[in-house]
């Protein structure tokens, strides 16, 4: 009897020394696994939701692409970037804008402007703004424009930041180095 009261003791020791080190182990895997499950999220965090930009801290020129309401739409960089409820805004992406002209002349070769106003800027259900800009020409005119986008995803024209604005006829052909896309390919109503 005596044996076996020394088997139960030692059993006993085993199980509490073991006992006493898995709180640690749990917390070391715990926090492994942790970090397996996290670390590729890391990406998605860092690139959404978009952060506006200042005038200051804006790294290249955006390009803003002025359609006019009720026209047909004939630039491919234009008719992709339009926000509709089937399918998700994608206007902003690679830095490229597309407004719809509501007061001013439209603007027949591209100019350096800068935002002066960015007002309305409520989702709706879709989680589209449709904000309303006003924009100063490097010629001096003035052009009030709407921009629907998803802020989520892509920001607003910032008051203050300078923007390459274009009508929908030029498309975007190239970028420079700094990454300014170049607007110089002029596409007829026929698109050729």
């Amino acid at each position: 009897m005596r044996w076996q009261r020394r088997r139960d003791e030692k059993l006993e020791r085993q199980i509490a020394e073991k006992t006493r080190r898995l709180p640690k182990k749990l917390i070391v895997v715990g926090v492994i696994v942790g970090l397996a499950t996290l670390v590729p999220l890391v990406p998605y965090w860092l690139s959404s939701p978009a952060k506006k930009p200042t005038a200051a801290s804006a790294s290249g020129l955006r390009t803003v692409i002025v359609i006019e309401d009720g026209k047909p739409i004939v630039a491919d960089a234009a008719r992709l970037r339009l926000c509709h409820p089937w399918m998700p805004c994608k206007n902003g992406k690679d830095n490229i804008d597309v407004v719809v002209l509501r007061k001013g002349t439209m603007p027949l070769k591209p100019l350096k402007a800068v935002v002066e106003t960015d007002e309305n800027c409520d989702a709706d259900i879709y989680g589209n703004s449709h904000c309303s800009n006003r924009m100063k020409l490097s010629n001096g005119q003035v052009i009030e424009v709407q921009h629907d986008h998803n802020m989520q995803f892509y920001p607003c024209l910032v008051p203050g930041e300078v923007v390459q604005v274009g009508p929908q006829f030029l498309e975007p052909v190239s970028k420079s180095s700094d990454g300014v896309v170049i607007l110089a390919k002029r596409k007829t109503e026929t698109g050729k």
